[in-house]
């Protein structure tokens, strides 16, 4: 997950916990979907 920070013109990695626990998430659902990683 990132995040567009607008001081520097970009996105950057995010940080808030509710965003990386998302982003974890979301990887192990497509991650089982697509039949790899931990059953």
């Amino acid at each position: 997950m990132t995040e567009y920070v607008p001081e520097i013109g970009r996105c950057r990695p995010a940080t808030a916990g509710h965003a990386v626990a998302a982003g974890a998430r979301t990887a192990e659902l497509l991650a089982r979907a697509a039949g790899v990683g931990h059953a």
